[in-house]
Order: structure tokens, then C-alpha cells, then sequence
């Protein structure tokens, strides 16, 4: 054979081989092809039939490799298409059923705690999902157990203990009742019952004339209001479901008669053989958590054994979930676009609010501390909280539900003195809130 004749030969068996392996190419293309089924609608997947499952394709073991799906697209849940080799038929098929599913995602929760049992969750959609579960733990790393299933976007989880901690969790499910993930883990503590004491001296009380002020160390805080003159009046709004006057008894001191809410409760003989100081000498409760008034008369009578009728009002007992002295939205001032709301849900009937990032309200105090009273609701956005001209916070004030004088911002342990709060719309809200208002109803001042 000649050099020629070798040199055509080589040549056919590189054609033949070359396409040989364009057929190979092309058959594991056609079956590449067929692997990459159209994937399922949200949530589906196979079921574990014989063949293995896997989210939105089917994988064989038993019948041949390079198959297809019939039909592809377009199938439901409780379809049993069958699949085989390219071509041919195959016997066994898979149930489509819902994934155990990482297809499913996952919403944005949030809380916000609107008494001393409740807390309010909203969350954000999910597509695809049929309803909600809602779970509910004790302690951050659970064990979480289902309280709720709903089809909407919020509940409210009423019955919980005071100034408890609760933590949350919410997963989507399709119609078949199966579970996405769950959200990421949110908390919230309900509103704890307080008592704080209040110095006679702090701003906001109303006092007629002939009132003095007494200091000493046997005082609380220091300080303490006296007169010796009849019928002169001290009258302090509080807010709390009890009261507690405490002041001084003596041989000098006389009798003070006691109004709640303008009603005459009690009169109280000051006399006593010596001289005790810081005294709890006339208590109030069962009110209702929320405004009062509080007065103390020095009466025109006095113990037979007493010399005079002198009366000391030293401090206050307040207890409730915002305890203090009550001053209401007018005696802030506000500056930029705010509109005034009246109303016997808001503290003293009136409340103002706004969604302008240019408005403010400033409150100026004299005390320790101070609470912002505001209304909370599904179209509260967010504010800014200064103290003293320094950022302290910034607060959100949406709840699942529409609820008024509610706490926004508290802060405590202030040197005692002059101090001012204000408060600055951000108009901005977070994922569940449909605006962006922010309200001031009252304050309350310790």
C-alpha cells in the first residue's frame, strides 16, 4: 500500500470517530435536555416515590437515563405524571406534592406590645402561601409552639403575663398545610406595672398661695410643701391606678380632706404625740389605669390635742404602667404641620399628630424622668426622641391595632431639674405599616 493510499485511510477513521463523538455529543445534549424539566408552581415538588425527588425535577434510578416528563408544564398538585427514557414509556411515575419546601419564603414580622396582655404581630406576604402559623416561645431558642393559623397578614396574642417576654416566630404554609421556614425570631415585652415615688417639688402640680417649701434631710428628696393656712389646696394630675400621699405628722399638724377626681374620699387626722416623717397617710386604688386628679384641703378642724393645723405634702406613690404626674399634649409646644384630633379615647380628650419631617413637639419638665403617651396603629410610622438636645432613641409606634395613650418613650434617672424632650417625625414606617403618622396625646413626669 502506498504513503498515498495509508494517508486516505487515517483520514476516513478520524472522520468516523469525529462523527462518532458529534452523535455521543448530541445524544447526552437531547438528554441534558430532558433532565431540565420545567419546574413545578410555588411550593411543589415530587414526593419521595421510587424514583428519589428533588424540587422541581425528577430523577430516575430504575428506569432508564435521559428521560422525559409528561406533561411538563402546567402540573398540580396530585397530578401522577409518568417518565421514561426519551421515545419509550415507563411504568413508574411520581405523585406531585407539596415540597417540604425550601421554595417557600419567609416573611418580615413585627411586634409591638400594646398592654399589659396583649401583643399585637403583623407581617409581610408571601407568595404562594394558602395561610400563616403563628408560634410563640418563652425563651429565644424555643421550643416554639403554634398558637395561631389565619389567612390574614396580623394577630393579636391577648391573655399574656405582665412584663413578660415573649418571643415570635411566623411560616407560610400552602393549601396542602405544608410549612415553609420559619421568619426570623422577634420579640416583644408586655407593659409591667410600676411604682414610682414623686418629689411634691416636681413641675406640673397646682398649688394655691400660702404653700412653703420646707428641706431636710428626713424629707423625701429633700424637700417638702407645707402650709398651716385652712383651705389651701394642692392638686396633682396623675396618671396610675393608685395613689399614695405621703407626708408629716406632729403634735402641731392638723387634718387634710382628700379628693379623687374632684369626690371627697377622706379625712385625714395628722396628730400624733411625736413627730414621724415620710409617712403613707391616705392610699387610692382600684382606679383605673389612666388620667386622675388628686387634691389635699387643709381642713378648718384639727385634733383637740393638736397646736395648730399645719399640713405637709412630701411625695407621691403612682402606680400603674405609666405612673406619674399627668401633663397633657397642651402643654407642649409644637412648630410645623401638626392636626389636632379630640376624642374621649385620647388623654384629656385632645391628641395631635403629624407625618411632616420638619414638625416638632417639645415638652420642657422639671423631674428625674419623663414618658411620651402617643396612639398606636397600623398607620403609626416612626420618630426620633430627644433629650436635653441629644438623640435618645428612635421609636416605632405601629401596632396590629388602633390603641391610645400608649407608652412610646420613657427615660428616668435624670438629674433633678429642668429638662426638655422633643420629638421628630421620620416619615418613614416599617414593612407592615401603612403610613407614617406619629401622635402626641400626653407626658408624664417623675
Amino acid at each position: 500500500m502506498s504513503s498515498t493510499d495509508r494517508k486516505k485511510q487515517l483520514m476516513k477513521a478520524f472522520i468516523r470517530i469525529a462523527l462518532f463523538a458529534a452523535v455521543v455529543a448530541l445524544v447526552m445534549g437531547m438528554a441534558s435536555v430532558a433532565v431540565a424539566a420545567p419546574r413545578l408552581g410555588p411550593g411543589l415538588g415530587w414526593d419521595d416515590g421510587p424514583h428519589g425527588s428533588y424540587p422541581g425535577y425528577c430523577l430516575t434510578s430504575g428506569c432508564h437515563t435521559g428521560f422525559q416528563i409528561w406533561p411538563a408544564p402546567g402540573i398540580t398538585q396530585g397530578d401522577t405524571p409518568t417518565h421514561g427514557p426519551r421515545g419509550g414509556t415507563c411504568t413508574q411515575c411520581h405523585t406531585v406534592a407539596a415540597l417540604p419546601p425550601a421554595d417557600i419564603a419567609t416573611s418580615t414580622v413585627v411586634p409591638a406590645a400594646v398592654s399589659t396582655s396583649e401583643v399585637t404581630l403583623g407581617w409581610t406576604p408571601i407568595s404562594g402561601a394558602a395561610s400563616y402559623r403563628v408560634f410563640r416561645a418563652t425563651a429565644s431558642g424555643g421550643p416554639f409552639t403554634q398558637i395561631a393559623s389565619t389567612t390574614g397578614l396580623a394577630f393579636n396574642d391577648t391573655g399574656r403575663t405582665a412584663g413578660a417576654t415573649y418571643y415570635y416566630q411566623v411560616k407560610g404554609a400552602i393549601a396542602s398545610g405544608a410549612l415553609g421556614p420559619a421568619s426570623s425570631t422577634v420579640s416583644a415585652k408586655t407593659y409591667a406595672v410600676s411604682t414610682v415615688r414623686v418629689d411634691s417639688t416636681i413641675g406640673g402640680l397646682t398649688l394655691s398661695t400660702a404653700w412653703k417649701t420646707l428641706a431636710g434631710s428626713k424629707y423625701y428628696g429633700g424637700s417638702t410643701r407645707s402650709t398651716s393656712t385652712s383651705g389651701k389646696k394642692i392638686t396633682v394630675p396623675f396618671r396610675g391606678s393608685s395613689v399614695t400621699w405621703y407626708g408629716t405628722k406632729g403634735r402641731s399638724f392638723g387634718k387634710g380632706k382628700v379628693y379623687i377626681d374632684g369626690v371627697y374620699r377622706a379625712t385625714v387626722d395628722l396628730y400624733a404625740s411625736s413627730t414621724y416623717y415620710n409617712r403613707a397617710l391616705y392610699t387610692r386604688s382600684g382606679l383605673s389605669d389612666g388620667p386622675h386628679t388628686l387634691a389635699i384641703v387643709v381642713s378648718t378642724s384639727k385634733n383637740s390635742r393638736s397646736t395648730g393645723r399645719r399640713l405637709d405634702v412630701d411625695s407621691f406613690g403612682i402606680k400603674g404602667t405609666s405612673p406619674g404626674v399627668n401633663q397633657e399634649d397642651s402643654k407642649a409646644v409644637f412648630a410645623g404641620d401638626w392636626a389636632a384630633a379630640t376624642g374621649a379615647s385620647y388623654s384629656g380628650a385632645a391628641c395631635k399628630s403629624s407625618e411632616s419631617t420638619t414638625a416638632t413637639a417639645t415638652y420642657t419638665f422639671y423631674g428625674t424622668g419623663v414618658t411620651w403617651l402617643g396612639t398606636r396603629s397600623t398607620a403609626s410610622g416612626k420618630a426620633q426622641v430627644y433629650v436635653d438636645g441629644v438623640l435618645k432613641a428612635t421609636v416605632d409606634l405601629w401596632a396590629g391595632r388602633t390603641t391610645y395613650a400608649r407608652r412610646i418613650f420613657a427615660t428616668s434617672g435624670l438629674p433633678k431639674g429642668t429638662h426638655a424632650v422633643q420629638i421628630v417625625p421620620v416619615g418613614t414606617h416599617n414593612a407592615v405599616a401603612t403610613g407614617n403618622a406619629v401622635a402626641v396625646d400626653a407626658f408624664v413626669t417623675r
